[in-house]
């Protein structure tokens, strides 16, 4: 179970856990966030999604709610304060996090979220390489725009799909069993899929193809997963803040 909370004041950017539940804190946005909430819906966590809204570019007030935080009460709190963070537990047992990929192996390592055993330097491989991958479309979208985007999505995806076709076939990423790079893999498959329809279709050979498209429908259809994406705590956009040339 999911409790949404959004942000808008300082004040209110929490420092430890709600309710005593783990606690993910973030822009009000997927970005660099999407597949932790994913991997603790799979993993059956009862948590807080906190989304800090950051109000628009325009605004005196942009981003100042969580600078403020940032900069005040949080340094007490995390030892690189940054977002996302995450928030678990108490005293000896406190887990005070930041980095979306350390959130993301501490979900799959305490919740049992690591696919097969035997392949967990898959994961963990896989999680890093997506987000070498992912970060040419950030930064393209908050420097560049859509332009720059579309460029790069036909030049460089046609060859990062081919070397992740081969482990999606009929399958999840490492087997039988879903992991927090499965997580992370559909994130990114639905950013794709945002570029595409932004393009007006596929520009290339085919990206989301039918073994791609298979393997989203298989990730969709798992039981928590399905629910949680047909409830109001779901979030389909936007992928970056307002000030982003593309996505925000």
């Amino acid at each position: 179970m999911v409790r949404v909370i959004v942000v808008t004041k300082c004040e209110d950017v929490p420092t430890k856990p709600v309710d005593d539940k783990p606690m993910l804190v973030y822009w009000n946005l997927l970005g660099l966030v999407q597949f932790n909430r994913f991997a603790l819906i799979q993993a059956d966590v009862d948590f807080c999604d906190v989304r800090i809204d950051a109000d628009e570019p325009s605004c005196a007030n942009f981003r100042k709610c969580w600078m403020d935080a940032k900069a005040g009460a949080l340094q007490d709190v995390l030892d690189f304060p940054n977002l996302p963070y995450f928030l678990d537990g108490h005293g000896e047992n406190k887990i005070a996090l930041t980095q979306s990929n350390a959130i993301l192996r501490h979900i799959g390592r305490r919740y049992n979220l690591m696919g097969n055993p035997c392949k967990e330097h898959l994961v963990d491989m896989i999680v890093d390489e997506l987000s070498d991958v992912e970060s040419n479309i950030t930064r393209r979208a908050y420097a560049h725009g859509k332009d720059a985007i579309a460029s790069w999505y036909e030049t460089d995806i046609p060859d990062v799909m081919k070397r992740f076709l081969p482990m999606i076939d009929n399958s999840f990423l490492t087997g039988d069993q879903v992991s927090i790079a499965d997580c992370k893999f559909y994130s990114f498959l639905y950013k794709l899929q945002l570029i595409e329809d932004e393009m007006g279709g596929p520009k290339t050979a085919d990206i989301m193809n039918d073994t791609v498209r298979a393997y989203m429908q298989r990730f969709e259809a798992l039981p928590r997963i399905k629910a949680y994406m047909a409830s109001p705590d779901y979030q389909k956009g936007p992928l970056n803040n307002r000030h982003a040339k593309w996505g925000g």
